[in-house]
């Protein structure tokens, strides 16, 4: 059954015709959209690793030792940022109030 489906996606999905290729031959043989895609996969790829890393050394105290983690954490993690804004939650520097306590006052009880 997988195998009927991994077949199908790149056999058959998207193709138009008896005689038409499916959307993985069109990719497989186009000149430059396949580089495309590869290049912009590997660059995302490096600019997620990197953030890591750079919060990773931080949080180990091996880089950025005199710069605020709120500040490193403002600037590498920008999309964390946009991401929030777009759901709703606001920090520091809004006009609205923060719609949930950022810091509660008592742990969960987990049951222990």
């Amino acid at each position: 059954m997988f195998h009927d489906f991994v077949n199908w996606l790149q056999y058959e999905m998207g193709k138009p015709g008896p005689d038409g290729l499916s959307w993985s031959n069109q990719l497989w043989e186009s000149l430059n959209v396949w580089n495309v895609i590869e290049g912009t996969h590997v660059l995302t790829i490096m600019f997620f690793a990197g953030t890591i890393w750079i919060i990773d050394l931080k949080m180990m105290g091996l880089a950025f030792r005199t710069v605020p983690f709120s500040r490193l954490n403002d600037r590498v993690l920008i999309c964390r940022r946009l991401g929030a804004r777009q759901r709703g939650e606001h920090g520091k520097g809004d006009d609205k109030p923060r719609t949930h306590d950022p810091a509660p006052t008592q742990a969960p009880n987990l049951g222990c």
